[in-house]
């Protein structure tokens, strides 16, 4: 059998009751709600929506979301409804499993005992004000976003101490009204390899951080033209 575990990995911006105590769960209470409340799909518990067949069997939204066969519980193949209603009290056995906590400039939000989202304050330093997103176990939590209001949001890959920004997207701050930013290589060193435009225009480039230069483009009518 699968080990159970209890699942951070859905974004904190998902809508779910806010209901965060102020000291943070026992080792008891962390057992004991995740051996109640499990989902057969990814046999674990993850911070988000909860639904139930008519039998009682409750499933998690995000993998109920990602299923091709919707029409059978998971567990004991009885029809399903078109929507599932949620489980209330999944959710709110599953939500005390949060704390969180003021730090200088920030507030940082914890279930089961793991750091999940940084929140910084509008007087924090410019370049970190915003909310950072978090995933992984408990002391090796890796940045995984980050959104900035400036209409920023950067995406991160790698363990702890070496995430490095693979990808930034922006909303409105081009005159295209969005672009899509990729980058290679490791932390601190990232350099832009691609951008697309909401426009439908795609970007290369080729140099090292802060020195790319575009090197290939392509419009609507997919004509390409290198710059070299």
């Amino acid at each position: 059998m699968p080990k159970r575990v209890a699942n951070s990995s859905v974004s904190p911006a998902a809508k779910r009751p806010k209901q965060e105590a102020s000291r943070p769960p026992s080792a008891t209470l962390i057992k004991q709600v995740t051996e109640a409340i499990h989902c057969p799909i990814c046999v674990e518990t993850p911070d988000t929506k909860w639904l139930q067949c008519c039998n009682g069997h409750v499933f998690c939204q995000p993998c109920y979301s990602r299923c091709q066969d919707q029409t059978k519980c998971f567990e004991c193949r009885t029809a399903l409804d078109e929507a599932p209603i949620r489980n209330l009290v999944a959710e709110k056995l599953v939500a005390t499993l949060r704390h969180a906590r003021n730090g200088p400039g920030c507030k940082e939000d914890f279930f089961c005992n793991r750091l999940t989202c940084r929140t910084y304050s509008s007087g924090a330093q410019v370049y970190t004000s915003g909310v950072q997103e978090f995933e992984g176990a408990k002391g090796s939590e890796r940045l995984v976003r980050a959104t900035f209001p400036w209409d920023e949001v950067r995406e991160f890959e790698g363990e702890q101490g070496s995430e490095r920004k693979v990808r930034a997207t922006f909303s409105s701050v081009t005159w295209d009204g969005g672009e899509v930013q990729e980058f290679e290589g490791e932390r601190n060193s990232e350099r832009k390899v691609r951008a697309t435009f909401l426009c439908g225009r795609v970007q290369e480039y080729e140099g090292d951080k802060g020195s790319e230069r575009i090197v290939r483009a392509s419009q609507h009518d997919c004509v390409v033209r290198n710059s070299e």
